[in-house]
């Protein structure tokens, strides 16, 4: 069911994303495809295929695929793992012939799903218990949805809570209302909280590569400004924030919020042409906040580099009283922020 809050044209954003064709018709169909995308890291992978595995083991296995999609890894562990893994859970594993981008992988993961419903899980996330189940009834009490995602956690390396959680966007299970008006702004989904029907996917073409970092953030918008999408209140999905990760990296060139900045121009011609300008103004503004968030964080650690960058691309966001403010407040807030860290390190 299409929404009518947006006047983008369905044909421009297929010309814009890699389409995704339909499955045959003679093809069996499973509920689930969880598909988990790898390249060279093993560390966090038995973890996240264990977090699936018991959750499923109530599942017929015609109800279920769950599939490694290895991008050509050079690292000899991780095919005796994989291996292992494979002939230990009921997975299958495709190797890609070379090395691709982690966009196109993500998108091979599409094209080789034949389940209904299909759950992306990065190496390094995990669900927990009730996700499956949970997101499944939300598709079946309102077939109209394209998507659905639960409230989620950060995890660090070990695996430790930290001091986050998604905005709770209502306090009850159900359809977001006026949904795209918030996304548009704000990064609000992590990508293990999120499961999309697959005929969505074929519908509105697979991730934008050129996109790369933010790719799902754009994702989730054009999914957004196409279909309902629903909201588990629950905790259900843990994102891993650690240093071996793609966006850790990202952040130290400012290439996390070159994407971001890409992404929100992508989004404006989703808009209602009465409301685009004045929401891309905000989502820049908050793009900016959010890469001065970075800045004082990676400051606090010591990391010059990391932190130019972001305030590279954070001026390049937005000027706005806001965001000059903050500016300012980035290198008091971190020198007070080492300080208490020292201070409880040598505490006696």
């Amino acid at each position: 069911m299409l929404s009518n809050n947006t006047d983008c044209s369905l044909t421009e954003v297929k010309k814009s994303s890699n389409a995704i064709d339909p499955l045959p018709p003679d093809v069996d169909r499973p509920m689930w495809s969880v598909m988990i995308p790898i390249y060279n890291r093993t560390i966090y992978l038995e973890q996240a295929i264990a977090s699936v595995i018991e959750q499923m083991r109530e599942y017929a296995a015609e109800r279920i695929q769950i599939e490694l999609i290895d991008n050509c890894s050079t690292n000899p562990e991780i095919e005796f793992l994989i291996q292992r893994l494979a002939k230990q859970h009921r997975i299958s594993v495709y190797r890609q012939p070379q090395t691709v981008s982690m966009v196109e992988n993500l998108n091979t993961c599409i094209r080789r799903a034949h389940g209904h419903l299909i759950h992306i899980l990065h190496d390094d996330d995990i669900v927990l218990p009730g996700f499956y189940q949970s997101l499944e009834a939300a598709f079946t009490q309102e077939p109209s949805i394209g998507a659905a995602y639960c409230r989620h956690g950060h995890i660090d390396e070990n695996n430790r809570q930290q001091n986050y959680l998604s905005s709770l966007e209502r306090s009850t299970s159900g359809i977001i209302p006026n949904f795209l008006k918030r996304i548009a702004v704000y990064s609000l989904v992590d990508p293990p909280a999120m499961v999309v029907k697959r005929s969505v996917y074929e519908h509105l073409g697979g991730f934008r590569p050129e996109l790369y970092g933010a790719c799902d953030h754009e994702m989730w918008r054009r999914i957004a400004a196409h279909y309902p999408i629903w909201f588990e209140p629950q905790v259900l999905a843990c994102f891993r924030v650690h240093s071996r990760s793609q966006t850790s990296a990202f952040v130290r060139t400012g290439k996390n919020i070159v994407n971001m900045r890409q992404s929100i121009e992508t989004t404006r011609s989703y808009l209602p042409k009465s409301t685009a300008e004045r929401i891309a103004k905000r989502a820049m503004e908050e793009c900016a906040l959010y890469a001065l968030r970075n800045a004082f964080r990676v400051l606090s650690r010591g990391d010059i580099t990391a932190t130019k960058a972001q305030i590279r691309e954070a001026l390049k966001c937005s000027y706005s009283l806001k965001v000059i403010v903050a500016l300012f407040l980035v290198p008091f807030l971190a020198v007070a922020s080492s300080l208490k860290r020292y201070l409880e390190q040598n505490r006696e």
